[in-house]
């Protein structure tokens, strides 16, 4: 039944962005098009959520989030759900996800990650840096940047891996707020594609909208304390809603 799933989201996902495809070249391909395609990609991820029957539900709000001061949006990554999901949270923000360069060997997403976001080689440490250049130029310009600060889906969701500190060090650097954010059920709804063991189902998928951390109070020497902030709040709503038995990761204080 999961594997059965599985087959049927991928086929769905990829027949919505192949039918969509001239419009996809035409947001894609040309770079002054990128912001104005915003509605359009919130429209794909809605259609694919609602054919795959997954409903979102969300706590929280962005009443606080400005276009005039982007944000370091900061996701637990605990599926390929999350990104779809992103999108429909942020239906009005325009945004661009570091993602893992893996994704560039998928027919179709490639485009997304080749030409609009940013793809992250984590086997390679120049090419890791020059991801994050470019998401700090992408930020300057007044893009919002979504990253995942754990780098890859772990092999044990929903438990998080520990944070990589790229992101914090971006934050401080930049003095951009952070914006957490928690996927309570995406690890349910959807696993890794080789993963045909456990659970793919279709339901609700909760996510939870943190507030916003102002990066005021840190300075460059508090990457591990501003990492263990974010890591604690996304990790709370998993512990408060019964996702996560135990309110702390080991992996994470190993990290530090």
């Amino acid at each position: 039944m999961y594997l059965a799933y599985k087959i049927y989201f991928a086929s769905t996902f990829f027949l919505v962005l192949l039918i969509h495809y001239p419009l996809l070249y035409y947001y894609l391909n040309y770079e002054k098009n990128h912001k104005k395609g915003q509605k359009f990609f919130v429209y794909l991820s809605d259609l694919v959520l609602i054919l795959t029957f997954i409903w979102p539900r969300k706590f929280g709000n962005l009443q606080n989030v400005r276009p005039e001061k982007p944000l370091i949006v900061c996701a637990n990554h605990s599926s390929y759900l999350d990104i779809p999901m992103i999108h429909s949270v942020f239906r009005e923000q325009s945004f661009l996800i570091l993602g893992k360069a893996e994704l560039t060997k998928w027919p179709l997403l490639r485009m997304f990650f080749k030409t609009m976001h940013i793809p992250v080689n984590r086997e390679s440490s120049r090419e890791s840096v020059r991801s994050l250049v470019r998401a700090r130029e992408a930020f300057q310009d007044g893009w919002n940047i979504v990253i995942f600060p754990e780098g890859t889906i772990p092999t044990h969701v929903p438990k998080m891996k520990a944070f990589k500190n790229g992101a914090f060090e971006m934050a401080i650097r930049e003095r951009a707020d952070i914006l957490p954010i928690t996927f309570l059920d995406n690890w349910h709804r959807l696993t890794e594609p080789d993963n045909n063991r456990t659970q793919s189902l279709p339901g609700i998928a909760r996510v939870v909208i943190h507030e916003i951390i102002p990066i005021e109070e840190y300075t460059k020497d508090d990457v591990v304390k501003l990492k263990n902030k974010v890591f604690e709040t996304i990790e709370g709503p998993m512990v408060e809603y019964g996702v996560l038995s135990n309110s702390k990761s080991s992996e994470q204080e190993q990290e530090d």
